[in-house]
């Protein structure tokens, strides 16, 4: 697994000694000068036992300073433990060359700090020629960090030095993230292990990736959005209904419950169901959205599975839903409320003030026009496949679009993670599409979906687009949409 060509000097039979951190200022390595003559200071040294097996420990003579004593070779207690190295017991110790030790990828995370592009290259520069072992801390540039794992030859080792062809993979354990999880039909459907897949959300995927997160004592900033489409049927809605003119296509004109209809004020609280028409179906829909939990960052995230099973337990009742056989009927008033005229005088008076009077009665003009609902519709909750799943995404994109702005200096990254029952097969509007697609390739923020649901055996996830050109003929297209970084499919077996 370590290549094995070795331009080295070899010191057999040298008693190896293991030392605390108060000795000379913490030095991992401490080496005799008077026995070692040859070597250089940043010479790359291995050290082993070989009548044991232990991982191979690579270390970099970082002081030549005299030693008092019969002291020979001295490691840092910490580095013998994790290395499996004895005290008091004969070493081996050879020089060796930083190609022969050098690794093919390195993966570095950091926490509680914000790191620009330019900060990560700068870091990686800096890295260059250093050896490196799993769980050392690494301190360049005024950044802080730890390795997490060391790769060569498609191997996992302990040690090694990174050179010019390594990899350096860098990880943020403090990144803000979103969580969209769809609320369609499919939730509360049983998968073919007889499991109901929010079930298999909270228990499986969720649980896992907790317990991972408590292993690895991560601060992200975790923001989890539930949306969900509703769709309605025209003959729930009495006569003269119609979502695309005023006063029902603006949410301002539009009231329900405590405080609306109060005689001569503005009664519209924005409360009522702000309802749109699909343009190829002709259907009326109205999309949820509604925030679980905002910015919640630990560290017990186990609160975390609570509050979602709550909202799965509450869900369909406060957004409304009903059977397809059920029958609900909306019921509204049509009202007026007086709206004042502009009560000021254009004429001046001596100090070029405008005079004004108070407003009158005879200053009113009933013209405004506000719905009062009485009665909120029901709606059917669609399938994953009609959802508002670019809605949601913009919604997000809405929040990182001004990400500079006032930023966050204790977080590095953000990301998007969407969370489906359904096969990630989708029918979307192909210009909001075209346009989410572009927003999320200007804010550089990319998207990975989870799927709870079997794959499919054709390519996922598939845009499916639906159009009307002008002869009125609905035609349908499909794309594989690259906003995706990565789509999983959650596995029976509860791996994720």
């Amino acid at each position: 697994m370590w290549r094995s060509r070795r331009n080295t000097t070899d010191r057999d039979a040298l008693s190896l000694v293991v030392h605390g951190p108060e000795f000379r200022n913490g030095e991992l390595l401490v080496l005799n000068p008077d026995i070692f003559p040859e070597i250089q200071l940043h010479d790359l040294v291995e050290i082993s036992q070989p009548e044991r097996i232990h991982p191979r420990l690579v270390l970099s003579v970082e002081s030549l300073a005299p030693v008092r004593g019969k002291l020979q070779v001295s490691v840092a207690k910490d580095i013998a433990a994790q290395f499996g190295l004895e005290g008091f017991r004969s070493v081996t110790v050879r020089r060796v060359n930083q190609s022969d030790v050098s690794v093919d990828f390195v993966e570095l995370s950091f926490k509680d700090q914000f790191l620009s592009r330019a900060d990560i290259w700068r870091f990686k520069v800096t890295m260059l020629g250093q050896c490196v072992y799993v769980g050392k801390t690494v301190e360049c540039l005024g950044i802080r960090s730890q390795v997490d794992a060391i790769l060569a030859n498609n191997t996992q080792v302990e040690c090694g030095v990174i050179g010019d062809a390594t990899k350096i993979v860098v990880r943020s354990r403090s990144s803000r993230l979103f969580w969209l999880v769809q609320m369609s039909t499919e939730m509360w459907e049983f998968a073919p292990d007889g499991e109901i897949y929010y079930e298999k959300l909270l228990n499986r995927l969720l649980r896992i990736l907790i317990e991972k997160w408590s292993e690895s004592s991560v601060s992200h900033s975790v923001t989890v959005i539930a949306f969900s489409r509703s769709f309605y049927d025209a003959n729930q809605f009495p006569e003269g209904f119609d979502p695309r003119q005023a006063p029902f296509s603006d949410p301002r004109r539009q009231g329900f419950g405590p405080g609306c209809g109060a005689p001569g004020i503005n009664m519209a609280n924005g409360y009522g169901p702000t309802i749109h028409v699909d343009p190829v179906t002709g259907r009326y829909y109205e999309d949820f959205y509604k925030v679980v939990v905002m910015n919640f960052t630990g560290p017990d995230w186990s609160r975390l599975l609570l509050l979602l099973k709550k909202e799965f337990a509450s869900y369909y009742e406060m957004h409304r839903w009903r059977t397809p056989e059920q029958i609900s009927s909306a019921q509204y008033e049509i009202l007026q409320c007086p709206k004042a005229v502009d009560t000021k005088m254009h004429p001046e008076d001596a100090n070029g003030i405008a005079k004004t009077r108070q407003p009158t009665h005879d200053d009113c003009e009933f013209a405004d026009t506000y719905v009062k609902w009485t009665k909120l519709p029901f709606g059917v909750p669609s399938r994953a496949k009609d959802g508002n799943i670019l809605e949601a995404i913009n919604v997000t994109l809405n929040v990182l679009d001004k990400h500079y702005m006032d930023r966050d200096l204790s977080r590095t990254g953000q990301g998007i993670v969407m969370m489906t029952a359904g096969c990630s097969i989708f029918n979307v509007n192909k210009k909001l599409a075209e346009i989410t697609e572009q927003r999320m390739m200007d804010n550089g923020v990319g998207m990975d979906m989870i799927s709870l649901s079997t794959p499919p055996l054709h390519v996922v996830p598939l845009f499916i687009y639906n159009s009307i050109p002008p002869p009125q003929k609905t035609v349908m297209s499909s794309s594989q949409p690259n906003i995706l970084r990565t789509l999983s499919f959650d596995e029976v077996s509860g791996s994720t």
